[in-house]
């Protein structure tokens, strides 16, 4: 088939064409509208390594990268987020609340990236600011 003959078909169907493209616009909308609303709050910190000397300097910030992806298990183990639960007053458990709060550590940086995410745009960012913190 040509362009020509596709070009008759679309004429020819334009109504149902019409018809389609409104009524998946009309679905997407409907989801949209109603699925859930999550915000996410963000933070980074940097890991800073101190030292006497080039050298000492140089070791810390190598030993700093290879630990940081334990760094990123430990920001959303329960350990640090029992604490969280307490001072927000929360009514969750420390493994719950892991699912919602995301530590990662992009390649090669001592930077830790947290992200927590909730339905409540404030308790997001509480939730966040006290993960960094503890």
């Amino acid at each position: 088939m040509e362009l020509g003959e596709y070009l008759n078909i679309l004429r020819r169907r334009w109504l149902g064409v019409l018809i389609i493209a409104l009524v998946t616009l009309a679905l997407a909308s409907i989801l949209t509208l109603v699925m859930p609303k999550k915000y996410t709050a963000t933070t980074e910190l940097f890991i800073a390594v101190a030292g006497e000397s080039v050298t000492d300097l140089a070791q810390g910030s190598s030993f700093a990268e290879k630990q940081m992806s334990s760094y990123a298990q430990v920001a959303t183990s329960p350990r640090v987020l029992a604490p969280v639960i307490d001072q927000l007053g929360l009514r969750t458990t420390p493994k719950e609340l892991a699912e919602s709060v995301e530590a990662t550590v992009p390649a090669d940086t001592v930077i830790l990236e947290i992200a927590a995410t909730d339905p409540d745009p404030t308790r997001a960012r509480r939730s966040r600011t006290l993960s960094a913190t503890n």
